[in-house]
């Protein structure tokens, strides 16, 4: 009966623990245009739970560069978690022009851009913790 009673406990603490961590997945975000979602690079980032935090810091370097085909400038939608409660957006025809402005995510809109070569940064924060993102986007013609 004691053995059971710690092979309960164990287990509890095992699917508790895994809990805690499964509570600290990194942030995440991707750009939706006309239904097809694109990935970027998360370059940092800090999340925590209650019992832990995670933290990864990078530099910034080249995204992988997505390529969209659409004869009208593309509307692009951010994804990621709910509950962003600031926001900081950068476009750029390169990676050394990024300068990051302040956005109002209740009023933030899709962002609507020209046929060429855009980077986005985009830094956002949660309650429990933040992360920089980057995309490159080609915009083309058909």
């Amino acid at each position: 009966m004691k053995r059971l009673r710690w092979a309960v406990l164990l287990a509890a603490g095992i699917v508790a623990g895994a809990a805690c961590v499964a509570d600290n997945r990194e942030p995440w975000m991707t750009l939706e245009i006309d239904g097809h979602e694109y990935q970027g690079l998360l370059i940092s980032y800090c999340w925590r739970s209650f019992a832990a935090g995670v933290c990864g810091d990078g530099i910034i370097r080249e995204p992988p560069m997505n390529v969209v085909r659409t004869a009208t400038p593309a509307v692009v939608h951010a994804r990621t978690r709910a509950g962003v409660r600031d926001l900081t957006l950068a476009v750029s025809p390169s990676l050394s022009a990024l300068r990051p402005a302040r956005v109002d995510p209740t009023m933030a809109g899709p962002l609507v851009l020209e046929e060429g070569t855009h980077y986005v940064a985009v830094g956002a924060w949660w309650d429990r913790g933040d992360g920089l993102f980057l995309f490159g986007l080609r915009i083309e013609r058909p």
